[in-house]
């Protein structure tokens, strides 16, 4: 998707619905995002999906895992399937306005791919820490920028992988300021790194799945 200001995201609706079409967030067709979703949510959990788009996210956690209290919020309605359009939706710019949720309300809460795509970083991570409930679990999926391919590109080019203002991405963070800073609030206490390949003919080979070798990464968060 093309860089959008929140304006263009509103007025250009139709696009990104076609652009959410297009395809699904990574995590869905990672094999260990069902048994990670099973570990840390129980079926009564109230929950959010913060920039649901689609709302592909919340048709699977009703239809698959049975968790049935689930809030939506997006800069506007981009759903588009019918499961997630009979739960409550909310209308929110994460860069300059409060969540629509009372002080630790939540135990859990789902960014998936929605952070670096922000203007307000700061704002909306406080957020997610005001609702959130103490031992609340937060589910985060970054492009991490932080693998071995994205630090020989940042060497030659001076650009990190996975950022890059055409595709939207427009917020990162070194570790210490995205852990000791952003996240000082939260404990990582798992997470889901996507599984990349070598695929030059005859080889066919999968690279360890860690923050080395891997461009996108779910952490999956503690609320301390």
């Amino acid at each position: 998707m093309k860089y959008q200001t929140v304006d263009e995201l509103i007025t250009q609706k139709e696009d990104v619905i076609n652009g959410l079409k297009a395809g699904k967030v990574w995590l869905h067709h990672d094999n260990q995002f069902p048994n990670k979703i099973k570990t840390y949510l129980k079926p009564n959990d109230q929950l959010v999906d913060l920039g649901c788009g689609s709302g592909f996210l919340a048709e699977r956690l009703v239809s698959e895992f049975n968790l049935k209290n689930i809030e939506l919020v997006d800069l506007d309605d981009y759903r588009v399937n019918n499961v997630s359009q009979q739960l409550v939706h909310h209308h929110v710019n994460f860069n300059m306005e409060k969540l629509p949720f009372a002080d630790q309300s939540k135990d859990g809460v789902f960014v998936l791919q929605v952070l670096e795509h922000l203007e307000n970083c700061f704002l909306f991570v406080r957020e997610i820490s005001r609702i959130l409930k103490k031992d609340g679990i937060l589910f985060l999926s970054v492009p991490t920028g932080f693998s071995i391919f994205s630090r020989v590109k940042f060497l030659f080019k001076a650009e990190i992988e996975g950022f890059r203002p055409e595709i939207n991405h427009i917020s990162f963070f070194p570790k210490d300021i995205f852990f000791k800073i952003l996240f000082k609030d939260f404990e990582l206490v798992d997470k889901i790194c996507k599984q990349k390949y070598l695929t030059y003919k005859p080889l066919y080979i999968k690279y360890p799945k860690n923050d080395f070798f891997s461009s996108k990464t779910c952490y999956i968060f503690k609320k301390l």
